[in-house]
């Protein structure tokens, strides 16, 4: 299973639907951490991916192995790549926490955070290399 490539896009394209999808999970989940994946082709996303955070935790999260080996088998039936992570940050802050960029171990993917500002709810992506994220951009485009 290849899913690592050696660098990840200068940006991220999702579809307004895949956005809206990732709303939902992160807002039915909240006050725990929600956490899932994105996967397509180049930089453009086709399809997330909700999963278990079997930590169930307001301020981390662990997706269930076994549900990630699952949908890594479904991305390469599909000949896609995991263009992303995404998980939340019901309280805030809006960036990746220490933990967040010792445990980032795939380089090519983008982490998306979630957070709210008041009652909505935004998203920043990242690139991590080296331990040091550089923030990303993130295109919706139909």
């Amino acid at each position: 299973m290849d899913l690592i490539k050696q660098a990840g896009p200068p940006f991220l394209q999702l579809s307004p639907q895949l956005w809206g999808q990732m709303v939902s999970d992160v807002s039915q989940r909240a006050p725990q951490e929600a956490c899932g994946l994105v996967a397509g082709t180049g930089n453009t996303g086709l399809a997330v991916y909700p999963l278990i955070n079997i930590l169930h935790s307001t301020t981390e999260y662990q997706i269930d192995p076994q549900e990630q080996f699952h949908i890594f088998q479904l991305i390469e039936e599909n000949g896609w790549e995991l263009l992303a992570i995404y998980h939340s940050h019901p309280n805030g802050p809006p960036k990746l926490s220490s933990r967040d960029i010792a445990e980032a171990f795939y380089p090519q993917a983008v982490y998306l955070v979630w957070y709210r500002s008041g009652e909505e709810w935004h998203c920043k992506g990242f690139s991590i290399r080296s331990q040091e994220p550089e923030e990303i951009a993130i295109r919706i485009k139909g």
